[in-house]
């Protein structure tokens, strides 16, 4: 089964895994091309879209592999400290 871009849902065409560190590969979000492309500059929008609603997307994008960013370093503390507790 093909993955979907978690910020829109599309699996049509290529979908790409996006690490933003590059020291945790496992740490990302599956993004499409036409979001992929956003946070790495893209300034022409594409069809149906608007430089106001890129802006838009990109913030909200960017927000998106922050939270799964966060989240995964939050449980890899949690964990840690529980293995410290455990004895």
């Amino acid at each position: 089964m093909p993955n979907k871009c978690e910020y829109c849902g599309s699996s049509d065409g290529q979908v790409d895994w996006h690490h933003p560190v590059p020291q945790l590969p496992s740490v990302g979000v599956y993004l499409c091309q036409r979001h992929h492309s956003l946070l790495y500059g893209r300034d022409k929008p594409c069809l149906g879209e608007t430089r106001e609603t890129m802006e838009a997307d990109r913030q909200k994008i960017h927000l998106l592999v922050k939270r799964r960013v966060a989240r995964t370093i939050q449980q890899l503390a949690y964990y840690l400290a529980e293995e410290r507790f455990k004895g």
